[in-house]
């Protein structure tokens, strides 16, 4: 459903994007030789906003080294054995529901099945959802991904049970059957990997930052000059 609201992706030819970035060159080419050809270089606000970036670029360059070093081969590993392990504890279901507008309809319904009525054929002919002209298939979810009534009720049924009284939630009334019952499969190592360094970055910059900070004795003060409550109790 979102890739339907968000329409088919427009690519815009290299026919086009290639002289708006040719002519970006260009120009840019241009002003660099004028300025090479010119005093700048020598002015006190060139020779200031040099000294800046190259404070910038040793920042950047000081704190990417000290972050990839601890992001080891042992690291990443530990990381996606802890997402392992808590995507294998999360139980999926696979239900198939049939939502009537009527608790009346959700136990004739109920009654049919009870009768030896197929579920799936019964949400065919019954279900008001969009589900079902499938059969009410609504394939695997986790906790948190239905309304909490829905949930709590399907959450409770073994595997080929069915709801034995009308489930009620803000769309009407359901009457549900779990298909299968199982525990998320994590994604592998090396789909995740990518996905792990990015949070190890930034948990390893977090702590490398709050070490840094205490051996500095950072001390702060306030708009007014004066220093921070923390601080000045010291």
């Amino acid at each position: 459903m979102i890739d339907e609201l968000a329409g088919p992706q427009q690519v815009v030819p290299k026919q086009i994007v290639f002289p708006v970035v040719l002519d970006q060159f260009v120009n840019g080419k241009i002003v660099e030789l004028k300025a090479d050809k010119s005093d700048v270089m020598s002015s006190d606000e060139y020779k200031t906003r040099l000294e800046d970036a190259k404070k910038q670029i040793a920042r950047a360059v000081f704190i990417e080294k000290q972050v990839n070093d601890r992001i080891t081969d042992e690291a990443l590993k530990a990381a996606y054995d802890e997402y392992a392990a808590e995507q294998k504890s999360v139980e999926e279901l696979s239900a198939r529901h049939i939502l009537v507008g009527s608790e009346d309809e959700a136990k004739e319904i109920i009654a049919a099945l009870d009768g030896g009525k197929d579920f799936a054929e019964l949400a065919k002919e019954k279900s008001t959802g969009p589900s079902g002209e499938n059969g009410g298939d609504l394939g695997y979810f986790k906790k948190g991904d239905m309304v909490p009534a829905f949930e709590e009720a399907a959450f409770k049924l073994e595997k080929g049970a069915y709801t034995k009284a009308p489930v009620q939630t803000q769309f009407g009334f359901h009457v549900i059957k779990v298909e299968d019952k199982r525990n998320l499969e994590p994604a592998s190592f090396e789909d995740m990997k990518e996905s792990l360094q990015a949070s190890l970055r930034t948990q390893v910059l977090q702590d490398l930052l709050g070490d840094w900070r205490s051996e500095a004795k950072v001390k702060l003060y306030n708009i007014n000059g004066e220093a921070d409550a923390a601080d000045a109790k010291e």
